[in-house]
Protein backbone atom coordinates (compact mmCIF):
# COMPACT_ATOMS: atom_id res chain seq x y z
CA UNK A 1 0.00 0.00 0.00
CA UNK A 2 1.51 3.35 -0.96
CA UNK A 3 1.87 6.17 1.56
CA UNK A 4 -0.90 8.28 -0.02
CA UNK A 5 -3.15 5.24 -0.05
CA UNK A 6 -2.64 4.91 3.73
CA UNK A 7 -3.51 8.56 4.22
CA UNK A 8 -6.71 8.12 2.23
CA UNK A 9 -7.60 4.99 4.18
CA UNK A 10 -8.01 6.98 7.41
CA UNK A 11 -10.87 9.00 5.90
CA UNK A 12 -14.44 8.05 6.71
CA UNK A 13 -16.68 6.61 4.02
CA UNK A 14 -18.50 9.94 3.74
CA UNK A 15 -15.25 11.87 3.43
CA UNK A 16 -14.00 9.45 0.77
CA UNK A 17 -17.22 9.79 -1.22
CA UNK A 18 -17.03 13.59 -1.07
CA UNK A 19 -13.35 13.57 -2.03
CA UNK A 20 -14.08 11.19 -4.90
CA UNK A 21 -16.72 13.56 -6.24
CA UNK A 22 -14.45 16.60 -5.95
CA UNK A 23 -11.52 14.86 -7.62
CA UNK A 24 -13.77 13.55 -10.41
CA UNK A 25 -15.01 17.08 -11.08
CA UNK A 26 -11.42 18.33 -11.14
CA UNK A 27 -10.50 15.67 -13.71
CA UNK A 28 -13.39 16.69 -15.93
CA UNK A 29 -12.55 20.40 -15.63
CA UNK A 30 -8.89 19.82 -16.48
CA UNK A 31 -9.66 17.70 -19.55
CA UNK A 32 -12.39 20.12 -20.65
CA UNK A 33 -9.95 23.04 -20.40
CA UNK A 34 -7.40 21.12 -22.46
CA UNK A 35 -10.09 20.36 -25.05
CA UNK A 36 -10.90 24.06 -25.38
CA UNK A 37 -7.24 24.80 -26.01
CA UNK A 38 -7.05 22.00 -28.57
CA UNK A 39 -9.95 23.64 -30.39
CA UNK A 40 -8.13 26.97 -30.39
CA UNK A 41 -4.98 25.27 -31.61
CA UNK A 42 -6.83 23.83 -34.58
CA UNK A 43 -7.63 27.38 -35.68
CA UNK A 44 -4.13 28.78 -35.11
CA UNK A 45 -1.11 28.71 -37.39
CA UNK A 46 1.50 26.34 -36.02
CA UNK A 47 4.43 28.68 -36.65
CA UNK A 48 3.36 31.52 -34.38
CA UNK A 49 4.50 31.76 -30.72
CA UNK A 50 0.93 31.64 -29.41
CA UNK A 51 0.55 28.13 -30.81
CA UNK A 52 3.55 26.92 -28.80
CA UNK A 53 2.14 28.54 -25.65
CA UNK A 54 -1.22 26.81 -26.22
CA UNK A 55 0.62 23.54 -26.76
CA UNK A 56 2.48 23.94 -23.44
CA UNK A 57 -0.70 24.88 -21.55
CA UNK A 58 -2.62 21.94 -22.96
CA UNK A 59 0.22 19.56 -22.03
CA UNK A 60 0.19 20.84 -18.44
CA UNK A 61 -3.60 20.49 -18.23
CA UNK A 62 -3.49 16.96 -19.65
CA UNK A 63 -0.72 15.91 -17.24
CA UNK A 64 -2.66 17.35 -14.29
CA UNK A 65 -5.81 15.60 -15.51
CA UNK A 66 -4.02 12.26 -15.72
CA UNK A 67 -2.58 12.74 -12.23
CA UNK A 68 -5.99 13.61 -10.76
CA UNK A 69 -7.52 10.67 -12.64
CA UNK A 70 -4.97 8.36 -11.03
CA UNK A 71 -5.85 9.77 -7.60
CA UNK A 72 -9.54 9.22 -8.37
CA UNK A 73 -8.73 5.60 -9.23
CA UNK A 74 -6.99 5.13 -5.88
CA UNK A 75 -9.92 6.65 -4.01
CA UNK A 76 -12.36 4.46 -5.93
CA UNK A 77 -10.28 1.38 -5.11
CA UNK A 78 -10.41 2.16 -1.38
CA UNK A 79 -14.18 2.66 -1.57
CA UNK A 80 -14.57 -0.61 -3.50
CA UNK A 81 -12.39 -2.51 -0.98
CA UNK A 82 -14.39 -1.15 1.95
CA UNK A 83 -17.67 -2.17 0.33
CA UNK A 84 -16.35 -5.65 -0.41
CA UNK A 85 -15.09 -6.01 3.17
CA UNK A 86 -18.43 -4.85 4.59
CA UNK A 87 -20.26 -7.30 2.33
CA UNK A 88 -17.95 -10.15 3.31
CA UNK A 89 -18.24 -9.23 6.99
CA UNK A 90 -22.05 -9.24 6.68
CA UNK A 91 -22.12 -12.60 4.87
CA UNK A 92 -19.80 -14.25 7.36
CA UNK A 93 -21.63 -12.68 10.30
CA UNK A 94 -24.94 -13.92 8.95
CA UNK A 95 -23.53 -17.39 8.44
CA UNK A 96 -22.19 -17.46 12.00
CA UNK A 97 -25.22 -15.68 13.42
CA UNK A 98 -23.22 -13.18 15.44
CA UNK A 99 -20.96 -10.16 15.35
CA UNK A 100 -17.26 -10.87 15.01
CA UNK A 101 -14.14 -9.37 16.47
CA UNK A 102 -11.52 -8.07 14.04
CA UNK A 103 -9.43 -11.19 14.71
CA UNK A 104 -12.34 -13.51 13.96
CA UNK A 105 -13.09 -11.55 10.81
CA UNK A 106 -9.45 -11.75 9.66
CA UNK A 107 -9.48 -15.52 10.19
CA UNK A 108 -12.78 -15.85 8.33
CA UNK A 109 -11.38 -13.81 5.41
CA UNK A 110 -8.39 -16.16 5.17
CA UNK A 111 -10.72 -19.16 5.16
CA UNK A 112 -12.95 -17.50 2.53
CA UNK A 113 -9.95 -16.83 0.27
CA UNK A 114 -8.66 -20.39 0.71
CA UNK A 115 -12.10 -21.75 -0.18
CA UNK A 116 -12.21 -19.58 -3.30
CA UNK A 117 -8.71 -20.67 -4.28
CA UNK A 118 -9.78 -24.33 -4.04
CA UNK A 119 -13.01 -23.79 -5.99
CA UNK A 120 -12.35 -24.75 -9.64
CA UNK A 121 -15.32 -22.63 -10.74
CA UNK A 122 -13.69 -19.48 -9.30
CA UNK A 123 -10.14 -20.15 -10.46
CA UNK A 124 -8.85 -17.86 -13.16
CA UNK A 125 -7.76 -19.29 -16.48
Amino acid sequence: MISGHRQLAVLTDTELSELSERVYRAVVRLFDAATVIFGQMSQTQTWIPEYEEMKRRSAVLMAAGREQNQLHGEISQIIRERREEADLRARIGAALGNAMTDEEFAAAVVIEHLDQADDPMKMEN
